[in-house]
């Protein structure tokens, strides 16, 4: 781990009951595939890694996909960084209701700056059973502004992959509003300035 700035970042999964959201995260955190079990309101994992001399302290938080849990989801969303959206590639239901449901909840109940994710899981079924191709997946990613990626917990394709991409955009998004918070210190100085200046008075 290195020495230089460390960046706090909490990161939500969300996703339809069974996608593979836990699988994932646990194949990211401890590099194995572990069976699918159902989540019952929201787990939180942490993990750090070193990414363009940041080190960033990724708070993971696994969210109950039931639909009966849903309305405890979008408490968690106020204080996300990233929210990453999980379907299945063989269940085209997963995907609709990413579009249909997910997707607004978060909107709706995050910040402004969210960074959004779109995960494709199960890529390891890919020829036998898809529903849902990947160029429909990329297009709505590119429509959301959400960066794409098709995983296998099962294998740990483009998992790894898709932390680092999004640990890249966070460090972007920080280091842009460090310099919009820069540059507004900067003109509030110089308005002070002017205002002292313009309502100084000169005695001889």
């Amino acid at each position: 781990m290195s020495n230089n700035n460390c960046l706090k970042c909490k990161v939500i999964f969300v996703g339809d009951s069974s996608v593979g959201k836990s699988c994932i995260i646990k194949r990211y955190m401890y590099d194995s595939f572990q069976k699918q079990v159902v989540t019952l309101g929201c787990n939180s994992l942490l993990k750090t890694i070193t990414i363009d001399e940041y080190d960033i302290k990724f708070d993971i938080w696994d969210t109950a996909g039931m639909e009966k849990f849903r309305s405890l989801n979008s408490q968690f969303y106020k204080d996300a960084n990233i929210v990453v959206l999980v379907y299945e590639i063989i269940s085209l239901n997963s995907f609709k209701s990413i579009k249909n449901f997910w997707y607004h909840d978060i909107i709706e109940n995050s910040n402004k700056n969210i960074i959004l994710g779109l995960i494709g899981n199960k890529s390891d079924l890919y020829l036998e059973k898809e529903e849902v191709s990947e160029e429909e997946a990329r297009k709505y990613a590119n429509e959301i502004n959400a960066t794409f990626k098709l995983t296998s917990a099962l294998n740990g394709s483009g998992i790894k992959e898709l932390f680092e991409i999004l640990a890249k955009e966070y460090i972007k998004l920080y280091k842009k509003n460090m310099l919009i918070g820069n540059m507004t210190d900067n003109k509030s100085k110089l308005e002070k300035n002017f205002s002292k200046k313009k309502t100084s008075k000169k005695f001889c």
